[in-house]
């Protein structure tokens, strides 16, 4: 006997259940990629404030060259947490389409799942439509 329509359906859904949990599994490490940068700046940003206090403090200690060796520093470290900024704000953006694309994938299996119920209660109707008039058949066809 050939397979029922909602049990071929079946391998589908697992097929998206598969899509859809990978989609997860991407958007979760993305999203600890993305924590584990945004530690880093504000680090780096605890780091530059440090740096700047330390240099308004001692700037009257410090020889000419000693200054100017400081303020290098702080302005290449302030250059960083802009690149890490932006890197940031990359990483935002990129997120945001992983989780587009395991909505898109949630609700594909969603739909799938669905699909099936609906062809279960379809296949239970026409079964019991069959069996129904097969008791009819037998009833009209009893000897009296």
């Amino acid at each position: 006997m050939a397979q029922k329509r909602s049990q071929r359906m079946r391998v589908v859904l697992m097929l998206a259940e598969r899509k859809e949990q990978e989609a997860a599994r991407q958007l979760g490490e993305f999203q600890r990629q993305l924590t584990r940068e945004q530690a880093q700046l504000e680090e780096l940003q605890s780091y530059r404030q440090e740096y700047l206090n330390d240099y308004s403090q001692a700037q009257t200690d410090l020889n000419t060259l000693q200054r100017e060796r400081l303020s290098s520093f702080i302005f290449r470290l302030a250059d960083v947490i802009e690149t890490q900024q932006q890197k940031l704000l990359t990483l935002q953006q990129q997120l945001e389409v992983l989780r587009q694309q395991w909505q898109l994938c949630h609700h594909q299996r969603k739909a799938i799942a669905d699909l099936i119920e609906r062809l279960l209660g379809a296949e239970d109707n026409e079964a019991e439509r069959q069996l129904q008039k097969l008791m009819d058949d037998m009833t009209s066809t009893r000897p009296r």
